[in-house]
């Protein structure tokens, strides 16, 4: 098993509605199936907003960075 969180990832299917703010769960998809489809490479760069609206680098050549907190 690999968990989708060990990498970028696109899911198809059945959404969790749980998950989002109650007023878009209508717009969740409701199907039979979910599956996570892993994406990613060594040039791969993903880049966060944390809640002040800073950048920050998240994943960069296959590695995690973890911002500092505070």
């Amino acid at each position: 098993m690999l968990d989708e969180n060990a990498a970028s990832h696109i899911a198809l299917g059945f959404g969790f509605p749980e998950l989002v703010d109650p007023a878009g769960r209508h717009r969740v998809n409701r199907s039979g199936d979910h599956l996570d489809v892993t994406i990613g490479s060594d040039q791969l760069q993903v880049i966060g907003i944390d809640p002040s609206g800073r950048e920050q680098l998240l994943l960069h050549a296959g590695r995690w960075h973890f911002p500092a907190s505070g």
